[in-house]
């Protein structure tokens, strides 16, 4: 009597050679990044990222952090700190945020239309882009410090602010 095996690999599928073409391919692109110099000016950085956004433009792959991070030579970490302004100037922090708010309105157009799956799209936006679904009573708090006011006619805010300020003299 033969058992099946319980090893993972016993579970993978053997890749057709369409499958293979499409692993080349990306592994190629993939590998052109990572030889690539790391950056170390703020021009420098944008160009790259420029590039890799360019890259994916005319590969049909998608823009991603990791791959961000390959084109950047530089871990997920230190894009976290960029981005929060940690070991960087303003000017680079502002470069990163772009470019991640790029990353999310793919993810977000590419949910809207279908193009990803709903439970991937949840959990990439999610963990990635910092959506969530819960309302924060604290956010709600702070929203509400300044009071709402009701639309008030301009002569009824000239003839109370009259009231308000002391009468200024007369210069003939």
């Amino acid at each position: 009597m033969s058992r099946k095996s319980n090893y993972p690999e016993s579970g993978l599928v053997e890749w057709s050679d369409n499958d293979k073409i499409g692993v080349r391919q990306i592994s190629a692109g993939l590998l052109e990044l990572y030889e690539s110099p790391r950056p170390t000016t703020n021009a420098e950085v944008k160009q790259r990222i420029d590039d890799y956004f360019r890259a994916c433009l005319s590969d049909g792959g998608r823009p991603g952090v990791e791959g961000l991070c390959l084109a950047l030579g530089i871990s997920r970490t230190t894009l976290f700190n960029w981005a929060h302004g940690r070991a960087c100037d303003r000017e680079r922090q502002e470069i990163v945020l772009r470019a991640k708010q790029y990353i999310t309105a793919f993810l977000e157009a590419a949910c809207m239309t279908g193009k990803i799956n709903p439970v991937s799209s949840i959990f990439l936006l999610r963990n990635w882009c910092g959506y969530s679904n819960e309302v924060s009573f604290d956010d709600m708090a702070e929203a509400q410090e300044k009071p709402i006011v009701a639309y008030e006619p301009p002569a009824e805010i000239i003839r109370r602010r009259r009231q308000e300020l002391p009468e200024l003299p007369k210069f003939d």
